[in-house]
């Protein structure tokens, strides 16, 4: 079982992997009560992020959307 303080290691040490700034776009692959996709959101959105979910294939998104990171 992860502890509080597992989920805020990994959102305090995500940047070390990713850089993200505002404004930046993120896709979202994995369903959101998934806890890496959790972990990873509460990150995303500390940046000032936007997250595109990802309601059909990802391949579609990405021709619809630019400047586009996807880390999760």
């Amino acid at each position: 079982m992860l502890s509080h303080a597992n989920i805020f290691y990994q959102v305090d040490k995500f940047d070390f992997f990713v850089r993200l700034g505002p404004g930046d776009q993120t896709l979202s692959l994995l369903p959101p009560w998934h806890i890496y996709e959790r972990a990873v959101g509460y990150y995303i959105f500390s940046c000032g992020c936007k997250q595109v979910p990802a309601p059909g294939t990802a391949a579609a998104i990405l021709r619809r959307v630019s400047a586009l990171r996807i880390v999760s």
